[in-house]
């Protein structure tokens, strides 16, 4: 799982505060339900302005909030960064990495697991993906991994 400190703190803090769920907190306090969702749940790093407002409607200081969003920030940059640095081998490196496994000696979990991290490795392309993805949804298949 993909760590997401600021969603977790958020939702943690109308979890602590004794809201039932997001959608209860986001109404009572005239927050929109989409973005409060999007924060605690999905990890978008919102403007300021939403965990001011999240943080005075709990009553707490918005300090440890507005830091993990600026280091959500950072470190979305230095993703992407580095990530245009090395997305053009990442295709070519993970053909190499696939193509030295065994497909069919794969159980059932160990393709969903292998699924999971393909489609959460930043700056893959999407055709990469696809062919992955029907590799691993279809064990007959699992033989030969084109390169």
């Amino acid at each position: 799982m993909i760590s997401r400190p600021l969603g977790d703190a958020v939702r943690r803090a109308i979890l602590s505060a004794g809201y039932r769920n997001l959608q209860k907190f986001s109404g009572r306090h005239g927050l929109t339900y989409e973005m409060v969702r999007s924060v605690a749940n999905e990890g978008h790093i919102p403007k300021s302005k939403l965990l001011l407002d999240i943080s005075r409607a709990l009553a707490i200081d918005p300090t440890p909030l507005l830091t993990l969003a600026e280091s959500g920030r950072r470190g979305r940059q230095e993703r992407r960064i580095l990530g245009n640095s090395v997305s053009s081998n990442l295709s070519e490196d993970l053909s190499i990495a696939l193509s030295n496994l065994e497909f069919h000696e794969l159980d059932q979990e160990q393709r969903d697991l292998l699924l999971t991290v393909v489609r959460h490795l930043p700056n893959l392309e999407d055709d990469t993906i696809e062919q992955v993805v029907q590799l691993l949804e279809q064990p007959q298949r699992l033989r030969a991994l084109p390169n």
